[in-house]
């Protein structure tokens, strides 16, 4: 999901139950009309952690 111009637009994969779920809660959600690419994650080096 991709918040722009004060809409939460949701890629074709996310389920409709989840978009279903987040508009419950207030937003304007739509399909959006092409992915958005890209990816992000974190790594916990869960050893070295202080």
């Amino acid at each position: 999901m991709f918040h722009s111009e004060g809409v939460l637009r949701a890629e074709r994969g996310v389920s409709g139950t989840i978009v279903g779920h987040v508009a419950a809660l207030g937003p304007q959600v739509e399909e959006a009309p092409e992915p958005f690419g890209g990816g992000q994650a974190v790594w916990i080096a869960w050893k070295s952690a202080p």
